[in-house]
């Protein structure tokens, strides 16, 4: 089964010659219920004339609104292997005809992810929704990962074999010491811990592999304990339209901004009472921001800040004024960022600020 990638457009086309008629149903639902009974879409064109005998139909727009990530990332316990939310995927059959008559029913898989401009037409990302490579998590000796979920490393969104199964194995690269998942399910979304609980604290390498044992895709999540700077957790919707997450370790710094709408009074009587000002204010509220730093990471980094900047969802953990770390909705203040090389700057540090997607001062009626 194919996959649609919807915030990147995705065509079907049809070829006829001129004026005849042709469409697209659009059959679309969550989860692994059975196709719908009515298509939730009908598109119809014509084939524009003997010179123009193609038509295309962008059906992206129409799957997004079956996508959503009100919720957060699955709860954090590494031992579950578990299935994704089915409100964060859905599942598209479509059907083309010309002239009434069918012609081809494909069913694809659909999220909220997008191709780039150099992948070219409907550029099918594959089932392990998140680039391989080198990434860090934040170990807290003291912590519990069962029980807190900003100290846990994250997980993979991984496709399973659609006829076979898939299983991950993980590898302990300070021990040696291996674990190997049972079979999966078959034909399903899965979400599976980046870390061994067992290798919590250790270098873990991750392998994904399919039914006949090969390695289809290999990650490196290697510990980093910070003792001094509270860790900025962050979980963003990457660019395969998965959660995907990410520690900030060095300094972060809090402010807010305030706003209001100033306006001139009147006292109600010339013998007016001089305590009260005649500069008054309303509409006042505020908003926080966070400035953030990564710390040390290697070049590849850049890949995690490119997605997170196009990012339409992100939360992140923060101590708040009472010292308890909150899970808060952000969007991203920095607009731009310059790539860094280990060559000129040798050691490589990102700054990225962070506004809360809110105003402090509730007045949600």
């Amino acid at each position: 089964m194919s996959n649609i990638f919807t915030r990147s457009p995705f065509f079907v086309s049809l070829t006829s010659t001129a004026n005849t008629e042709t469409s697209v149903k659009l059959y679309i639902w969550n989860g692994t219920g059975s196709v719908p009974a009515s298509p939730q879409y009908t598109l119809s064109k014509p084939i524009p004339s003997s010179v123009v005998t193609t038509v295309d139909y962008n059906i992206s727009p129409y799957i997004c609104e079956y996508i959503d990530f009100i919720a957060p990332q699955t709860a954090p316990n590494y031992n579950n292997y578990s299935l994704a939310t089915t409100s964060q995927w859905c599942n598209v059959q479509v059907k083309t005809y010309i002239s009434g008559v069918l012609q081809a029913t494909t069913t694809y898989r659909a999220f909220y992810g997008y191709s780039l401009f150099t992948e070219g037409y409907n550029k099918d990302l594959g089932s392990e929704h998140l680039d391989e490579g080198i990434y860090y998590y934040y170990y807290d000796p003291t912590g519990d990962i069962s029980t807190t979920d900003r100290i846990c490393g994250g997980q993979i969104q991984i496709i399973t074999g659609t006829s076979n199964y898939t299983k991950v194995k993980y590898t302990n690269m300070d021990t040696a010491a291996t674990y190997t998942t049972p079979n999966l399910t078959s034909d399903r979304v899965y979400r599976v811990p980046r870390i061994y609980p067992n290798y919590y604290g250790y270098k873990n390498k991750v392998e994904i592999l399919d039914h006949t044992n090969a390695v289809v895709g290999t990650y490196y999540f290697y510990p980093i304990e910070e003792c001094k700077n509270d860790v900025i957790t962050v979980d963003f919707i990457n660019r395969y339209g998965a959660w995907d997450r990410t520690f900030l370790f060095a300094a972060s710094t809090n402010s807010f901004d305030v706003r209001n709408t100033d306006w001139n009074s009147y006292p109600p009587s010339v013998n007016y009472n001089p305590l009260v000002g005649t500069k008054q204010t309303f509409n006042t509220n505020y908003n926080e921001n966070i400035s953030c730093n990564t710390g040390w990471v290697n070049e590849d980094y850049i890949s995690v800040i490119k997605q997170m900047m196009n990012s339409e969802r992100i939360l992140i953990y923060y101590k708040d004024d009472t010292g308890a770390f909150d899970q808060v909705p952000v969007k991203m203040r920095t607009k731009s960022m310059q790539k860094q090389k280990h060559l000129t700057e040798k050691l490589i540090n990102y700054k990225i600020e962070f506004d809360f997607a809110y105003d402090s001062l509730n007045i949600v009626q």
